[in-house]
């Protein structure tokens, strides 16, 4: 008889679903003095600032007026929307056809919050790799590829890359073991 497994249906959304503004384009607005306009997919806003104050037109003609916030650093100032409805200081506004929000007022949620064990240790031995072997190369996202396969990096000591290559090589090996779990969970036992 096979096992049969049900998938809870997804009931959160995602900050990866709605399109987004951020601080280094409310920089780019201040500094050049323009309008600016932001286009993702069918959903287009235009973005207006003047003094502390700053306008949305989203895509339904809709106009939301809101604020700007600065902080002084010591190298010149850093700039923070504040949510139109909550009022708090975010560097991170998203926005559909009818309104525009920070992550909590739509009640959005990072992916990685809905990740497993296994996701995370994925994601950490991705981390890992990018790091030891200084790059973004697409073979390292790839768990096939074993960790011997990469070659040492330039100008780094042979004792120091071992000893770090085998900490990436032990977490691998954890990762192969809980995910062999995993599987046979899923499809059964495979017996030899």
């Amino acid at each position: 008889m096979e096992k049969i497994i049900m998938v809870r249906a997804n009931t959160r959304n995602y900050t990866s679903e709605l399109p987004r503004i951020n601080v280094k384009q409310l920089k780019t607005l201040i500094i050049n003095h323009v309008q600016y306009d932001i286009t993702s997919g069918n959903k287009k806003i235009t973005v207006g600032v003047k003094g502390d104050n700053i306008a949305y037109q989203l895509p339904n003609d809709k106009i939301v007026i809101g604020r700007i916030d600065k902080t002084a650093l010591s190298y010149g100032w850093r700039y923070w929307f504040i949510c139109p409805h909550c009022h708090s200081r975010r560097s991170t506004l998203f926005f559909t056809n009818k309104n525009i929000a920070c992550r909590d007022c739509f009640n959005l949620h990072y992916a990685s919050q809905s990740e497993n064990q296994l996701d995370r240790l994925r994601r950490k031995i991705v981390k890992a790799r990018y790091t030891l072997f200084k790059g973004k190369n697409r073979e390292y996202h790839n768990l096939f590829n074993h960790a011997y396969y990469f070659p040492k990096p330039k100008g780094m000591s042979r004792k120091r890359f071992a000893m770090e290559q085998n900490k990436l090589i032990n977490m691998e090996s954890i990762y192969w073991d809980h995910a062999r779990v995993y599987v046979d969970k899923i499809c059964g036992k495979v017996e030899r």
